[in-house]
């Protein structure tokens, strides 16, 4: 019996020759393992469009970026309805997207080098919670009824401070915890929290407004805001690549003006930052003035939250088609391009709408758009950067979504003296107008780049 076959397979080692399956993340095999004997293990496969979660700490980060994005989105429909209902101003409702974007332009740059710096995520966990007292303070005032059409302005500042700070951290990190290979499959899924949260945050909020009301909602916008900080501070994020102790100099980390530098000498960022420029000036803050469209124009109330919401769900849709297919191409500037150009095109179908469900189709379309383009934004931008300056290239992109207040304030205005839909008009004929332009101008939008993103991203743990 000792000598049978099957006895000596049991307990045989296997010849030197013969190759065994390296044991996950660099461990010691098991005892059994080294014998040859494995268990049966059922290999489960992760969906493309899903690869980065095999990250463990993107698992965290990632829910934490899409429950502060829906607070986020929340925040400025429900500010947005109280400045409306106590004043009955389109302007001044349009101040309130000044106020919560107006932090991008003044700490864009800024945010780029936090986002380069081995203390980025302490700042960052920092400012999230300074947005957490602040939406708490609202949540109070409005339960004691204290709190008058301006303390809008204030708490939207704080929202708006973090979130420029937020933006390159979150876009730089990703990189830094996914690698070369899984860069654009986890921006892609960034850019799905952010169209998720824009289809859940307005279509939250409009259903609170019609049933609560804004001192009714406000507390979940709290507890959101409180869970995105919990998830962040669990978290681990690893510090920037290519910025080790022997290279974290903070006179040059202090050099603001490096990435404007390194933007500056390529046509492709240049064109990028340009288009990002247009888009958040003249399409994102249709926001402002839809509120009074469907008041004022379509006359709809119990159906605000689903107006608010159809391009967050037409966003969706495409960024996940995006997570996708991207990680296999490479061709980042096409989808760019037409998604602006798709943008702009909802927008000024929008603009000509006295129907509800033609509003809602316009909205969708730009959804669609709005999601090609803010995911190739990023990921241009990654791509074509090298390690030492690409938090700082994503700050000055961040400063060009800073455009978002001056937008917001030019649509007012036109609003306030020409009416919403002829604003509405006017910002989407010059979008188009700039995109077709930027399109002609600078070629590289039109050829291969970031060939790396090609390979199948392998999430590092």
């Amino acid at each position: 019996m000792a000598d049978s076959p099957s006895a000596c397979r049991i307990v045989a080692v296997p010849p030197k020759s013969q190759k065994t399956d390296p044991p996950p993340s660099g461990r010691t095999p098991p005892a059994a393992a080294r014998h040859g004997i494995r268990p049966h293990r059922r290999r489960r496969r992760t969906p493309a469009a899903l690869r980065a979660l095999a990250n463990p700490h993107f698992r965290l980060m990632w829910p934490s970026s899409l429950l502060l994005y829906i607070a986020r989105w929340m925040q400025l429909t429900l500010l947005g309805w109280l400045v409306l209902e106590r004043t009955d101003s389109a302007m001044l409702v349009a101040l309130v997207g000044f106020a919560l974007m107006s932090p991008l332009l003044v700490f864009g740059l800024a945010g780029g080098v936090v986002a380069d710096s081995p203390g980025r995520l302490a700042v960052n966990r920092s400012l999230q919670a300074i947005n957490l007292a602040a939406s708490t303070a609202l949540a109070v005032a409005l339960a004691l009824d204290a709190a008058p059409a301006f303390s809008a302005y204030p708490v939207a500042l704080a929202t708006g401070t973090a979130w420029a700070f937020d933006q390159p951290f979150k876009r730089r990190a990703v990189r830094d915890m996914l690698g070369a290979a899984g860069t654009t499959n986890g921006i892609a899924l960034e850019s799905v929290a952010m169209t998720a949260s824009r289809l859940i945050g307005p279509a939250v909020g409009g259903v609170l407004i019609t049933t609560v009301g804004v001192r009714g909602g406000y507390p979940v916008i709290v507890g959101l805001s409180a869970a995105a900080l919990l998830l962040l501070s669990i978290a681990r994020v690893p510090p920037p690549s290519g910025v080790g102790p022997e290279k974290a100099d903070t006179r040059r980390l202090l050099t603001m003006l490096d990435g404007v530098r390194h933007v500056a000498g390529s046509r492709l960022l240049l064109g990028t930052v340009a288009v990002t420029f247009a888009v958040n000036l003249l399409i994102f803050p249709y926001m402002q003035v839809v509120l009074v469209v469907a008041r004022d124009v379509l006359m709809v109330e119990s159906g605000l939250g689903l107006l608010l919401a159809a391009d967050g769900l037409g966003s969706l849709g495409a960024a996940l088609l995006i997570a996708t297919l991207y990680p296999r191409y490479g061709r980042l500037g096409l989808p760019y391009m037409l998604g602006s150009t798709l943008a702009g095109l909802g927008l000024l179908a929008l603009s000509f709408q006295g129907s509800y469900a033609g509003a809602l189709l316009s909205l969708l379309l730009m959804g669609v758009g709005l999601a090609g383009f803010s995911t190739m934004q990023a990921a241009i931008v990654v791509v074509n950067t090298g390690d030492e300056v690409r938090g700082k290239a994503l700050g000055v992109v961040t400063l060009a979504i800073g455009a978002g207040p001056l937008g917001a304030v030019l649509v007012g205005f036109l609003a306030n003296y020409f009416g919403p839909q002829v604003a509405l008009r006017i910002d989407a004929a010059a979008a188009l107008a700039a995109v077709a332009a930027l399109w002609l101008l600078v070629p590289e939008f039109r050829a291969r780049m970031g060939g790396r993103t090609r390979r199948t991203a392998t999430p590092r743990n």
